[in-house]
């Protein structure tokens, strides 16, 4: 055999490694995510009513994140950031490292100052491995 065939077998085997490795666990997802309150029923948690969902300035304002076949190799970025004139700034960021491989849930809280967050409008970035995959707005009144 020639160098060129070697090689080329050795490539292919690689590519069909990789193809089944990733249809036996599945590429990565995050399938979903949603905004709520302590106070959000169970039931309007995924689908709310709301297209924007609102929180009063003392709530406590969760990010709740619908992950697939996360591994250990993936990183999960959210930016929360306020919207001022037109403007988005970036209030708080969070990077998640994940620890366990597997599907679930992943949960997360915006900061309050004082026990209460500012009035206005607000955006939820939700980034894996670097690539922007959902936003989320919603309001605080």
């Amino acid at each position: 055999m020639s160098k060129k065939t070697i090689i080329l077998l050795i490539v292919t085997t690689a590519v069909l490694i990789v193809a089944s490795v990733t249809t036996v666990y599945g590429e990565t997802q995050i399938e979903d995510a949603f905004l709520k309150d302590s106070s959000t029923p169970a039931s309007l948690e995924q689908g709310s009513i709301e297209d924007i969902p609102s929180f009063n300035s003392t709530s406590s304002v969760f990010l709740t994140i619908l992950v697939k076949n996360i591994s250990t190799d993936d990183v999960i970025n959210i930016k929360w950031k306020k919207i001022e004139n037109g403007e988005e700034n970036t209030i708080q960021d969070n990077t998640l490292n994940v620890t366990e491989k597997g599907s679930g849930k992943i949960v997360i809280s915006l900061a309050r100052k004082n026990k209460k967050l500012e009035v206005g409008d607000y955006i939820v970035e939700i980034y894996l491995n670097g690539k922007r995959e959902m936003v989320k707005e919603f309001r605080i009144k």
